[in-house]
């Protein structure tokens, strides 16, 4: 058996459906793959003046180790704008 290959590591992102309360947005990994990080979300580009959406939280999600839930608070938010978040995922070589 020969030395095992790089892992593979994929920034994967998502968009939230939308929603005008506090929300959970979840990103899922590919077959097999691990989601390991928070990579980022675009909140900041989508919120207005009238409004705005925060991080609350994120992590990954326990009963799924191949996904990462990211949970928003808003206030005044309409729901119109597309947030997008992403997560880092590990696949291992087999």
């Amino acid at each position: 058996m020969g030395p095992a290959g790089p892992a593979n590591v994929t920034k994967v992102t998502v968009e939230c459906p939308q929603a005008t309360a506090p929300f959970t947005c979840t990103v899922t990994c590919p077959a097999g793959g691990t989601a390991i990080a928070y990579a980022g979300t675009n909140e900041e580009a989508v919120t207005a003046n009238e409004w705005h959406v925060y991080l609350n939280s994120h992590g990954q999600d326990p009963a799924d180790p191949s996904s990462w839930n990211v949970n928003f608070g808003t206030e005044g938010y309409d729901g119109t704008a597309t947030i997008t978040v992403s997560a880092i995922c590990f696949t291992p070589t087999e």
